[in-house]
Order: C-alpha cells, then structure tokens, then sequence
C-alpha cells in the first residue's frame, strides 16, 4: 500500500474515533431561563449620585436530559465595556427556598401569582417551554427544574449586558456550561408624560427596592397615585369603605394618545371581602379568594387584582394601563380612540388585594398588564425628588 493511501486510511480511523467519543458523550440536558427573557431596563436609583439597578425577576436551570445533574454554580455578571463590574454568585439555598414557595403557591391554587412571578401566563411549563417538575434545591432528575427569584442587583456605573452563567455535572461526571446574555436598555429621558391626575397627589410604590410592585416582571415600574388631606390622611374614618377615601371619584385622564385595547369596568368595590376575618386561617384566607376569583392567571391577576381597568396602545408603541377604577366610572370602549388629557374613568379601590383607594398605572411592552415586560416611566410635573417620603402622624 502506498503512503498516500496509508495517510488517508489513518485520517479515516481518526475521523471514525473521533465521532464515536463524540457521539458517546451525553447530549446536552442543561437549559437556563430567565424573565425578563432577553433584555433589562436599568432603572436610575438615584441620579444625584450616580447609582442604577436592575432586576432579575427569575433565573430557571432545567435538565432536558434523563441523566442526573447537579449544579455547582449559578452566577450573575454585569458586563460595563467587556468587564464585570459586579459579580453576584447565588446561594443554593435560594433555589432551595425560591423553588419551594412556588411549588406550594401552585399547589394551593395560588398558580395564577407563580404565572406573574416567573413573567409567563402559562406558569413553570410555560416559562420553561415544557412540562417541568419543580424541584427545590440544586440536584435536579430528567424533568426537573429548579428556580431563583428576586435578584436585585445595584451598580455605580451604566453596563451593557448582564450574563447568566450555569455549570452543573452530570451524574457520569461529565462538567456542562451554559450562558445567557441580557441586552441591557437605559431609561429613556424623553419618555415623559404629564400626569394622569389634577391637583397634589402622593405618589408611591416607586421603582425603588421597598416597592411591592417591583418584583413581578409586569408591574415592576408601576406608581401608586394617592390623595391625602391636609392631616396626611388618605381616608375620613373607614378604611374597609373604598368611597371614604379622598382620591375615590376623582377624574382620570389618559397620559398619551392613544387606541383602547383592554375594558374591565364590572369590578365592584369590596374591600370588606378582602379582609381577613376574626380567626381566619391565611388556608381559609386563600381557598375563599380562590372560590371567588378563581386560579385562572387572566382571570384572577387581571380581572381581581387590577380591578376596573383601561389598557390604551399608545402612539409611541407603549401600553398604558389604569387600575383600580371606580366602578361603571369607565367612559371609553375598546377600539376607541383617546387624547392626551382626556377622562377616561375615576378613581376607585377595585381589585383583590387593594385595600385602599388610589391610581394604579404603569407602562408595559405589551397589552398583558401582568405579563407582558414593564417599562419605566417619568412624568413632566416630576420635581426629582429622590426620596418619596411617608406620611406619618404623631397622637
């Protein structure tokens, strides 16, 4: 046999070894997750010093494959000019913990609040794209998925990308990497509205790291409106009555142009509904909020919790959407047409879990006020005020 042919026949045999370790070597079972899906609105915390954050509302590890993995490490970098300028390593106890309280709000017909968290109507199998089992902690069988929520980053200068990195090992002590990258996009300075209300009004639940609206993906840059009276008070004497507050009834107006995409407007007032009884159990709590409003995550999140609402498409491509109206106050349709500064309903107290009456509003990529990706906000009347107080009395 010549040479040549003994140079090609070797190539072969090495060809031949090479796609059978390859083809010997597990498929890849890791997958990541994460809500938002593929970009991070950085929010300004404080402009005077020059400090921003950013919310991760969940990262989800999956194992696609039938072998057994275990994660070693989950890590969060902010990238600013190709380098990390904050490095965040995730405990495993989160994914221990994070996991196992969304596992039971599931299995306690509360899957509808497991669908807002992760960012994804269709809950755990829609956010992972199919049928997953949780599992609290960082060992995960094939089917399983494992879950961290609420990572609340905070930086001293503007990044470009925040990456996600996992490594785990499969139980044939082959070492797996994945990586996911966030765009990331500043606040637009331009995207300023006038105010939806007339008068002094308090403004709360700001982006900020105590806002309750900041950590589910679809509120996470929502304001609170409310109306006080020259005491601080936001209410005469009842607090369980929605028409004793100060601000029920008053006009609301939309911020922009826009067509109505979204009407909810049979809500009624029932504060005294939401309150838990002498002696009630938070299990008897939940099955009675559940029996009313159902598990359904459109129907429970958007229909109870926001109560009365319009959602407007705007010109500029945003969704507006007002909460918690009045009830039978809303005077458009959807498909309508409204103008900057035009009333479009009242001021009301609708909506499970809203015990006081105030202005609900927000901007969201799309028309799913709970779903759909937040965006942040600034009004023209703003003063920068970079501490929003709380109204306090002393008896």
């Amino acid at each position: 046999m010549s040479q040549s042919r003994l140079v090609v026949l070797a190539l072969a045999l090495a060809l031949m070894g090479s796609s059978a370790l390859i083809g010997s070597a597990p498929a890849q079972a890791l997958e990541l997750r994460t809500a938002p899906e593929t970009h991070v609105y950085v929010n300004v915390a404080n402009r005077q010093t020059g400090q921003f954050d950013a919310m991760i509302q969940a990262i989800g590890i999956y194992n696609d494959g039938d072998e057994a993995i275990g994660i070693e490490s989950v890590e969060i970098d902010v990238i600013a000019q190709g380098l990390p300028i904050l490095t965040r390593r995730i405990q495993p106890s989160s994914f221990e913990t994070h996991t196992g309280i969304l596992a039971r709000m599931s299995g306690s017909g509360r899957g509808s609040m497991v669908a807002a968290t992760l960012g994804n109507a269709g809950g755990p199998n829609g956010f992972f794209g199919d049928e997953v089992e949780l599992i609290p902690g960082v060992h995960l069988t094939g089917g399983g998925a494992t879950i961290a929520a609420r990572q609340f980053l905070t930086f001293d200068a503007m990044p470009d990308a925040i990456r996600i990195s996992a490594r785990a090992v499969h139980a044939s002590g082959e070492v797996e990497l994945v990586t996911r990258e966030l765009e990331i996009v500043f606040p637009d300075r331009e995207r300023a509205y006038p105010l939806p209300l007339e008068g002094g009004w308090f403004m709360t639940a700001v982006p900020l790291v105590t806002s309750h609206h900041r950590y589910v993906e679809g509120t996470e840059f929502a304001i609170d409106f409310f109306k006080s009276d020259g005491e601080g008070r936001i209410f005469e004497s009842d607090r369980t009555d929605q028409t004793d507050y100060f601000g029920y009834g008053e006009p609301v107006k939309a911020i922009a142009g826009g067509r109505v995409v979204r009407v909810i407007n049979g809500s009624a007032d029932d504060a005294a509904f939401r309150v838990h009884r002498e002696g009630e159990s938070t299990e008897a709590y939940d099955e009675r909020m559940t029996e009313r409003f159902g598990n359904d995550p459109e129907l429970n999140l958007i229909a109870s919790i926001t109560g009365n609402l319009v959602v407007v498409e705007q010109d500029d491509g945003f969704f507006a959407s007002y909460g918690h109206l009045a009830p039978s106050s809303v005077s458009v349709s959807e498909g309508e047409r409204v103008e900057t500064g035009q009333v479009i309903a009242a001021v009301g107290g609708t909506g499970e879990g809203n015990m006081t009456t105030h202005l609900h509003i927000q901007l969201n990529e799309g028309p799913m006020p709970l779903f759909d990706q937040s965006v942040p906000m600034h009004f023209v009347e703003d003063r920068g005020q970079v501490d929003t107080g709380r109204i306090v009395r002393s008896d």
